[in-house]
């Protein structure tokens, strides 16, 4: 399973994220929309607004909510 994860800094729902998915050493790609213009303008293109932004083999989840971590925890 693909899981890419869109933050910001200073964002702590994102540093959440990151932690957990560290604790379930789980891979992933993030991507800083801070840092990087060029991951700005991927997220404007998803057309949602909040991070952290969750796409799971290409489904979109918004914040850092129990469905988020249920599915995480529960990847193959």
């Amino acid at each position: 399973m693909s899981v890419v994860i869109y933050t910001r800094t200073g964002c702590k729902y994102c540093d959440y994220l990151k932690s957990f998915m560290s604790a379930l050493d789980r891979e992933y790609t993030e991507k800083n929309i801070s840092d990087h213009y060029i991951y700005a303008e991927e997220f404007q293109a998803e057309k949602v607004h909040g991070v952290p932004l969750t796409i799971i083999d290409g489904k979109k989840y918004v914040g850092f909510s129990s469905e988020v971590k249920s599915l995480l925890k529960n990847l193959k």
